[in-house]
């Protein structure tokens, strides 16, 4: 057993305050402590856990901190595609914002009110840390044309 699955399986019971000698299989409640430890670090394992929920009316304590790890697998892999569409929600607003720069810059330039240069060095001071957010920019500018 590693010294984080030592971890975990002595501090849930000090947690819960729960007999760690009345585990009924050892091997399977440290296997499922192992699954969940590749995916987040001891504390946080723990923290999970209890904060899943207390063991109040449970009639099997141990099987019930059995499911609990369990579920923390299933749980990260949701936040884990959850925080991916977040990112990816994200970009979109970033290329959306990029597009709308440029064509604004684009009508400025038509009405008169700043020059091509101009309209061309104020893009490249917004999305200097972002080279291809800088090519859409531009490409609305222009459209599409190369300079």
């Amino acid at each position: 057993m590693t010294g984080d699955a030592e971890y975990v399986l002595a501090t849930i019971p000090k947690r819960y305050g729960l007999d760690r000698s009345r585990i009924a299989r050892p091997e399977v409640f440290e296997r499922a402590v192992n699954t969940t430890l590749v995916l987040m670090p001891a504390p946080a394992v723990v923290d999970e856990v209890v904060a899943l929920g207390a063991l109040t009316g449970a009639r099997d304590e141990w099987g019930v901190v059995l499911a609990l790890l369990r579920l923390l697998p299933v749980l990260a892999g949701k936040r884990a595609a959850f925080a991916e569409q977040q990112a990816e929600a994200a970009r979109w607003c970033q290329v959306d914002r990029a597009l709308r720069r440029g064509e604004t810059n684009k009508a400025l330039v038509a009405r008169g009110d700043l020059s091509k240069f101009e309209a061309v060095e104020q893009l490249e001071a917004e999305f200097s840390d972002d080279p291809d957010l800088l090519a859409l920019a531009t490409a609305a500018l222009t459209g599409g044309q190369r300079e």
